[in-house]
């Protein structure tokens, strides 16, 4: 005879039944809840802006390890020092000395316990190799700030509080006379702190409640709610902040090597699937180095603006560009025709770098640049292959256009 199985009480027959702690412990339970999923989210989302901020510091502080230039690389640093969810940032050579080192002053006790709360939130540091020419010359090591994360905790656990002395003392009164009105909104309450903790949903809402403590209850929950909302839609745009920061240029604005090594096999496979050809055209500026060592650094990023301004006018909508460092830009064209378009391309450029450039001081440069093509599948169908055949073009080039002198015109 198979054995009926006894159907589970409902929540109010079972809230009418027990003491008023196990009412106590729900609600406890529910914000705890709560508190740790939105501590999870925002520490995570810290450690992951802690990484970007590191490709970008990592990028960053390549051109002055290059050139062994500590005051430059202080310079090309200081923008993220302004972020607050930096605590330290610093760059050592592969010698293991260090060469940059910057610990933020704004780290230290605000409120009784927020060095046990950052202590509890802490966060790991991140380190990054910095790479040149496929060779690693150092290594950045960030490590982040706990402090929004230990505010976040102490307004939290000051939140919880509250609505358990409010829970409490509600629960003392009614524990013998529960009524619909007060199993309703403790169900729905749990319902929201499950969505939000296995959905990360913080959009939703607890709805209102007949009984005054509930209510406020309630609107304690909700309050949580639209912070951890706020926090998440925060994180997000310095999340897309710092994503900009690590794939692009800062002096030039466009995509940097990071972004276009992503880039090329994608569009690479892309090509390969759909039978198509596409053509990589390396770029390099002419005399360069002669007008830094002539003008000025300040003259060398003028050219170098330009030549990526008039880069870009030059290019289709669907064209890409990228600057991979120093004096060097590569484009790719996908598409159909896209190997036709290349020479038609590469004229176009030459063209629009004729009209010679003004200096602050009165000096005119001619920007020049010296190109190289290579196309897929003709050249080769790795990225390593193209970009080498493109450079080998791109020097063959520059041969045949200096004349005796690697100078722009001046």
């Amino acid at each position: 005879m198979s054995e009926v199985r006894k159907q589970p009480p409902t929540i109010r027959d079972a809230l009418a039944r027990v003491h008023f702690r196990v009412t106590l412990l729900a609600v406890t339970l529910a914000a705890a809840t709560m508190l740790l999923v939105g501590f999870i989210s925002a520490r995570d989302a810290a450690i992951d802006q802690l990484g970007l901020a590191g490709q970008a510091a990592s990028y960053t502080a390549e051109p002055a390890l290059v050139f062994d230039d500590r005051n430059a690389l202080a310079d090309a640093l200081e923008p993220l020092t302004r972020e607050r969810e930096i605590a330290s940032l610093s760059v050592r050579g592969n010698d293991g000395v260090e060469l940059y080192a910057w610990t933020s002053p704004d780290i230290g006790q605000h409120f009784p316990g927020e060095a046990w709360l950052s202590q509890a939130a802490s966060l790991p540091a991140v380190e990054i190799p910095v790479s040149h020419q496929g060779r690693q010359i150092g290594t950045v090591t960030v490590t982040g700030s706990a402090e929004g994360l230990a505010h976040f905790l102490a307004r939290g656990l000051a939140s919880t509080f509250a609505s358990l002395l409010v829970v409490a003392f509600v629960a003392w009164l009614l524990a013998r006379r529960l009524q619909r009105s007060i199993a309703v909104p403790l169900v729905e309450i749990a319902k929201v702190a499950h969505e939000a903790r296995v959905e990360r949903d913080f959009s939703r809402r607890v709805p209102g409640a007949d009984i005054a403590e509930i209510q406020s209850l309630g609107d304690d929950f909700n309050a949580l709610l639209t912070e951890l909302e706020a926090w998440q839609a925060n994180v997000r745009s310095e999340q897309e902040t710092l994503m900009h920061r690590a794939t692009h240029d800062a002096l030039t604005g466009l995509p940097n090597r990071a972004f276009f090594d992503l880039r090329l096999p994608d569009a690479i496979g892309q090509a390969a699937a759909a039978g198509e050809r596409l053509a990589i055209l390396y770029l390099d500026g002419d005399g360069f180095k002669r007008v830094n060592d002539q003008y000025g650094h300040a003259a060398g990023d003028a050219l170098l603006i330009e030549m990526a301004r008039r880069l870009a006018a030059a290019l289709g909508p669907d064209d890409f560009a990228a600057r991979l460092g120093g004096d060097e830009f590569v484009i790719l064209l996908t598409g159909e025709n896209a190997a036709g378009r290349a020479a038609r391309t590469l004229q176009v450029i030459v063209e629009a770098m004729v009209p010679p450039l003004e200096l602050p001081g009165g000096d005119y440069l001619q920007p020049g640049v010296s190109i190289g093509i290579a196309l897929f599948p003709d050249h080769g169908d790795e990225p390593e292959a193209l970009l080498s055949h493109a450079d080998q073009a791109m020097y063959l080039d520059k041969e045949r256009r200096r004349s005796g002198t690697d100078m722009p015109s001046v």
